[in-house]
Formats: structure tokens, sequence, C-alpha cells
């Protein structure tokens, strides 16, 4: 993956939100609202200030690269919803988020792009928002995957699913008030669902 290739998924997530819809049958609309993306980022607090203490409590990291650069790219919906704060390098794509003082990967990054989609959903019921992320990574066989954040228990998940190859995978809010899985060819992957006591994959 080239640096420029990273640079610009994170110039896209710093200064643009998706516009979220439910997965459809029209075609290419998520292909069109994936590349309409609408706003641009107004920061809440001082950027510069945070990219400080997160840089500060990561200590020494090193992915080789002399100008890998840290950012800030919470979202404002995470921003105002959560005290989740998601960090990112423009050319590793390394991806990190900042919660309660502690430092979490999310999900790998190397040849890929690192986090490039991200909701806030309570799919547990258990009245604390997770964080839920796309991801992408790996040069040749490229793909993209879903993880979230359990705020309760302090951990990263990776969900059991890759989409290979096919262009990017994006959360959207589904009519059930949960979130589902969706290609950007229109079709619907997979719903997130809390069942068997615990968070799963429910494939289409």
């Amino acid at each position: 993956m080239s640096k420029r290739l990273c640079f610009i998924m994170l110039f896209v997530m710093m200064f643009a939100v998706v516009f979220q819809t439910g997965c459809t049958d029209d075609t290419g609309d998520l292909q069109d609202k994936q590349t309409e993306l609408s706003k641009p980022l107004k920061w809440q607090g001082d950027q510069e200030k945070e990219v400080k203490k997160f840089l500060f409590l990561q200590g020494d990291f090193d992915e080789g690269y002399d100008d890998d650069v840290c950012y800030n790219i919470t979202p404002p919906h995470i921003r105002e919803n959560s005290d989740y704060l998601i960090f990112k390098y423009n050319v590793s794509c390394a991806s990190f988020l900042l919660y309660d003082n502690e430092i979490f990967p999310m999900g790998a990054w190397g040849g890929g792009f690192g986090v490039t989609d991200m909701e806030l959903a309570d799919i547990n019921n258990d009245g604390e928002m997770e964080l839920y992320f796309i991801f992408s990574s790996g040069s040749g066989i490229h793909s993209y995957q879903a993880g979230y954040f359990d705020p309760k228990t302090k951990e990263i998940i990776i969900l059991d699913y890759s989409h290979f190859n096919d262009g990017e995978m994006m959360l959207v809010p589904n009519d059930d008030g949960g979130l589902s899985l969706c290609g950007l060819t229109n079709e619907h992957i997979a719903d997130i669902v809390f069942e068997n006591n615990s968070i799963e994959l429910k494939m289409q």
C-alpha cells in the first residue's frame, strides 16, 4: 500500500462523515454516499492537546516511518456521545482508541488503511455504548474486518468475518436500531446482534 493512499483515507476520515442509511437494492447507493462524504468535522476541544496526551501515554511507537504523523480522527457524533477518542497515523495507518487513559490498538493496519469507519451502539443492552469500527489490512489479498470495544470489559473484540478484495465495508444503522455490515456495491453482509450471550454476526 502506498503512503499516498493511506494519507487519502486519513484525509477523508478527518474532513468528512459518511451519510448513513440502511442497506438498499438501489444501484450504486452506497458507493454514491461513500463518495459524497458530506460535512467537515468541527472539533470540540483542543485537538493538539489531545494528540499530545495520546502520544505521552503511548510512549515509544515506531512503525518504521520517520514522517508518520498522528491525528485525532474522532468523528463529532462519537465525541459528543461518548468518552472515546480515536487516533490514527497518516503513513502507517496505525489506529488506536484512547479510553480512560488507556490505549487500545483498533485491529490490524499493515498493508491497509487501518480504521475506516466507526459507530456507537449498545448491541448487548448493558446500558453502555460499545464502539464499533471497520479496519483494513493486508497487501496482495486485502481485507476489511469489523470489531468493537466493550467499555465494561475494556476489550477490543474482532468479529469473525473478512471482506476480501471487494471494495470497502461499512457500518450502517438498521431498522432494528442496531448496526449492519454492508458493502459498497449495496450488498447486505450481516447484522451485528446479541445472541448466545455474546455480540456476533448474523450473516445474510
